[in-house]
């Protein structure tokens, strides 16, 4: 049944003892994870952010990392999807947060911390962000928390509740992955938002689809429209 689901729903799956195997990787998996979270083995890195004009680092992203004591790095598209089914995503969204505040207090640099779905349902968000603004210093004007498309798409009246409450505390708010959702400029429309993150979809052709570029101004123009600052993702060379 799982295999199936994994496999996009829809379809059958024949049972075969790797089955078993992969099941059995899955929740050592877990089970590792979750020592890790209580552990606080969940470390961050950062990537930068830089101004276009300047070329000056002006923020940071943070950034989930996890090291197995026996495995070693295990990648971020392993061990989160993990952390989302087995229910430890809040705990080790938490700790991040926590952790990235603490490090970049001094830096002067802002900072931009993504939110999992579960975490922005989460109704105990807005006093944890609170008490780790208040237990760090960290300036609450230089932090950016980062939510995507599609957790907005089932109730966005109520998203948009949820982002006003959070911005109160000073915060700012940022849509990441724009253009790679649904109804995205309706949800400019509804969302009281400070930044727009352009997929890194849209940067890759750039080189071999020159028509790319204006469709990438097209993107620029329509958040100045809506007065908000831009990010592209994925730009690795000048």
């Amino acid at each position: 049944m799982y295999a199936a689901k994994d496999a996009g729903r829809h379809c059958a799956r024949v049972y075969h003892p790797s089955l078993d195997e992969s099941h059995e990787r899955r929740q050592r998996l877990e089970q590792d994870l979750k020592r890790a979270v209580e552990d606080e083995e969940i470390y961050v890195r950062y990537q930068p952010i830089v101004d276009a004009q300047s070329g000056e680092v002006v923020a940071v992203e943070a950034l989930a990392r996890w090291s197995h004591p026996v495995h070693g790095d295990v990648p971020p598209d392993v061990f989160i999807p993990n952390a989302e089914i087995s229910g430890l995503i809040n705990a080790i969204g938490r700790q991040v947060l926590l952790h990235a505040c603490r490090e970049m207090r001094e830096t002067g640099l802002d900072l931009a911390v993504n939110l999992s779905p579960a975490q922005f349902w989460d109704g105990n968000l807005y006093d944890e962000v609170q008490q780790v603004l208040e237990r760090t210093g960290f300036p609450p004007e230089r932090l950016e928390l980062e939510i995507t498309e599609s957790l907005l798409l089932r109730r966005p009246q109520v998203a948009a509740a949820v982002i006003d409450r959070l911005r109160s505390l000073g915060i700012r708010m940022a849509l990441d992955d724009f253009g790679t959702g649904f109804a995205s400029i309706a949800y400019l429309q509804q969302l009281t938002i400070d930044r727009l993150k352009i997929d890194r979809s849209f940067l890759a052709p750039l080189e071999s689809q020159p028509d790319m570029r204006e469709v990438l101004i097209s993107i620029v123009d329509l958040a100045k429209a809506y007065h908000l600052e831009v990010c592209a993702e994925g730009i690795e060379t000048p």
